[in-house]
C-alpha cells in the first residue's frame, strides 16, 4: 500500500510541467524529504515547495516558500489530489475514522524555522542556493548569536476609522468582543479557548485578519461560516473581506492597485512605468516626529501595520520591482533624512527586494534597518498577527555606499532645512568682491578655476573703466590705473596663498 509521501511524489511526477522534482535523504529524526516547484501558483522557476513525509503520524505536509504562501488544499489540488491523500490512512487521520474534509481536520502543513534549518543543514550538498527558497532561522551553525529583538515603539499616529464594516461587526459578535481598532482578543469558534483568537480590521484593505494561537486559519475560517468568496487563507493567518470585489489602492499620481479576496492584482488609472511611495504623506509625518517610516513589499503589510498606528510605505509592483517601479525623486522628498525600517519577506523574492531597497534608499536615509518576522510568520501581518515581534538582520548584508551602483550615485542627494544651516565667515579672495569658495588640496584644479575667474572678472571690470573714460574724451585718472594694479597684486596675492607660499608672496 502506497504512503502519502509516495502519492504525492508520482503526483508530482505526472504534473503537466516539469517541476524540477527533487528527493533529499532524511533527517536525523527519520523524516522524508523533497523539493520542487509549487504547481499551486503555476511554478516559480525555483524550488519554493517543501514536501516532508512524517511516518509516525502517518501524514504528508506541504509548506510552499514562495511569495504566494500557498495552502496545502490549493497545492493538493493543483497535483489532482485531495487533502485526505496527504495521510496514509485513507479513512482519515489516526483517530478520525469519518475524515471528510481538510476543514474538519487539522493537517499541520508548516515547518517550523529548527526543522527547515536541520533540514538545510543536513542536505547542503544536494541544495542549489540560487534555485531555492529560504527561511533564516534564528540560529545558524555560523554564528552562535542569537538574533537580536527588534522592540516595535508605541503606535504614534492616530488610528483610522473603521467605517462602516457589517462583517466586521458581525465577527466581534461571534467572539464576543466590542469592535474598536487595534489588535483585539477572543475566543476562538473553533477551539473555544479563551484569547486565542487575534482579530485586527485593517481599513485600508477594506477586511478583517484573523488568527488563532492553537488551531489552523482555514479552521477558524469555517467555524465562522465565512463565505468562499470573500475569506482567504496563506495557512498562517486568515482573512475576510468585506466585498467581493476586495479593495483599492489609491496612490498620488492616480495609479489604482485593486486586489481581489482571491489574492488577483491589476492595475488602472495612471498605469506609467515609476510610481511613489503609497502613503508617502504618513512617511513626512513620522520624520517630523522622530519616529520611523516602516517599508513593506506590499500594500496588504502596509495597511496592516497603519492599522495599528504606524506610518507605513510600499512601492508599486510587488517585491521584485521595487527598484525598476518606484520614482526615485518623489522617495527622496518622502525619506529623505528618515529612520527607515524595512520588513523582509521570508522568501527568494523578499532577498532580492532587501538588496534592491539597499541600494536604492541609502544614499538619502539617515539609517536603514532591516528587520524580519520571527519564528514561523513569514511577512508583516502575519507578525502583527503573532503580537509584533521582530528580529534585526545581520546588517553586514547591506550594501554601503562606496559599493552602490555609479548611476544611483550619481543621482543621489539630500535635503537639508535652511534653518539648520549654520553660517559661516567667508574667507576673502578679493576683499568684499570674490569669496575663497574651495580651497584645492594636493594635485586638485577646483581652486584655480574659482581663481581663473575671478581674475577674467576683475581684468574685464578694470578694463570697462578704462575705456570707458576714454570713450568720454577723459584721460585714464590715477585711481583707474591703480585700480588696475591693485587687481594684479591682488591676483598675485591669491596665487601665490594658492600655492602655500602667501608669507613671501613669492610665485
Amino acid at each position: 500500500m502506497a504512503t502519502s509521501y509516495e502519492r504525492v511524489l508520482e503526483a508530482a511526477r505526472r504534473y503537466s510541467r516539469d517541476p524540477r522534482l527533487q528527493e533529499l535523504p532524511r533527517d536525523t529524526s527519520g523524516r522524508q524529504h523533497a523539493q520542487c516547484s509549487c504547481p499551486a501558483h503555476d511554478g516559480d522557476g525555483g524550488t519554493s515547495l517543501h514536501i516532508t513525509y512524517d511516518q509516525s503520524n502517518g501524514k504528508t505536509m506541504l509548506h510552499c516558500f514562495g511569495a504566494e504562501h500557498c495552502d496545502a488544499a490549493s497545492i493538493a489540488g493543483a497535483l489532482g489530489l485531495k487533502i485526505i491523500d496527504l495521510f496514509d490512512q485513507q479513512s482519515g487521520p489516526q483517530g478520525h475514522a469519518d475524515y471528510s474534509g481538510y476543514n474538519s481536520y487539522s493537517c499541520d502543513s508548516r515547518l517550523t524555522a529548527a526543522d527547515l534549518a536541520a533540514i538545510r543543514h543536513a542536505n547542503a550538498p544536494l541544495l542549489n542556493r540560487n534555485e531555492t527558497t529560504t527561511i533564516t532561522p534564528a540560529h545558524t551553525e555560523n554564528s552562535a548569536k542569537i538574533r537580536q529583538q527588534y522592540e516595535m515603539p508605541e503606535p504614534y499616529l492616530e488610528p483610522l476609522a473603521l467605517g462602516q464594516s457589517p462583517m466586521f461587526a458581525a465577527i466581534c459578535a461571534a467572539i464576543a468582543v466590542q469592535p474598536n481598532t487595534g489588535l483585539l482578543h477572543g475566543t476562538c469558534p473553533n477551539c473555544g479557548t479563551a484569547d486565542s483568537l487575534t482579530v485586527l480590521y485593517s481599513p485600508l484593505e477594506s477586511a478583517t485578519l484573523l488568527r488563532c494561537s492553537t488551531c489552523q486559519a482555514d479552521d477558524v475560517l469555517n467555524a465562522l461560516n465565512a463565505p468562499a468568496t470573500l475569506a482567504r487563507s496563506n495557512g498562517y493567518e486568515a482573512m475576510i473581506y468585506d466585498s467581493e470585489r476586495g479593495t483599492a489602492y489609491e496612490y498620488a499620481d492616480g495609479l489604482i492597485v485593486r486586489r481581489s479576496p482571491a489574492k488577483r492584482i491589476s492595475q488602472s488609472g495612471n498605469t506609467a512605468d515609476k510610481h511613489p511611495l503609497w502613503m508617502a504623506a504618513d512617511a513626512k509625518r513620522a520624520v517630523a516626529l522622530g519616529k520611523p517610516v516602516y517599508l513593506t513589499e506590499g500594500e496588504k503589510d502596509a495597511g496592516t501595520l497603519r492599522a495599528l498606528g504606524y506610518a507605513a510605505v510600499t512601492a508599486a509592483g510587488g517585491g521584485g520591482n521595487f527598484a525598476t517601479k518606484l520614482d526615485l525623486d518623489s522617495a527622496r522628498l518622502a525619506l529623505s533624512g528618515a529612520d527607515v525600517v524595512a520588513i523582509v519577506d521570508k522568501d527568494d523574492t523578499g532577498t532580492r527586494w532587501k538588496e534592491q531597497v539597499a541600494q536604492t534608499l541609502t544614499p538619502f536615509v539617515r539609517s536603514l534597518t532591516f528587520i524580519q518576522a520571527a519564528g514561523e510568520a513569514h511577512d508583516a501581518s502575519d507578525a502583527a498577527m503573532s503580537g509584533v515581534e521582530f528580529e534585526i538582520l545581520p546588517r553586514e548584508s547591506i550594501q554601503h555606499e562606496s559599493e552602490l551602483e555609479p548611476e544611483l550615485m550619481s543621482r543621489a542627494y539630500s535635503l537639508t532645512r535652511l534653518a539648520d544651516v549654520e553660517p559661516e565667515r567667508p574667507l576673502w579672495l578679493w576683499p568684499g568682491h570674490h569669496p575663497r569658495l574651495l580651497r584645492p588640496q594636493q594635485g586638485a584644479h577646483t581652486g584655480w578655476l574659482v581663481l581663473g575667474c575671478a581674475v577674467v572678472q576683475s581684468n574685464q571690470r578694470s578694463e570697462r573703466r578704462v575705456q570707458q573714460a576714454a570713450s568720454s574724451g577723459r584721460q585714464t585718472t590715477p585711481k583707474a590705473t591703480a585700480g588696475k594694479q591693485e587687481v594684479r597684486q591682488h591676483v598675485v596675492v591669491a596665487v601665490a596663498g594658492l600655492c602655500g607660499s602667501s608669507e613671501s608672496g613669492e610665485l
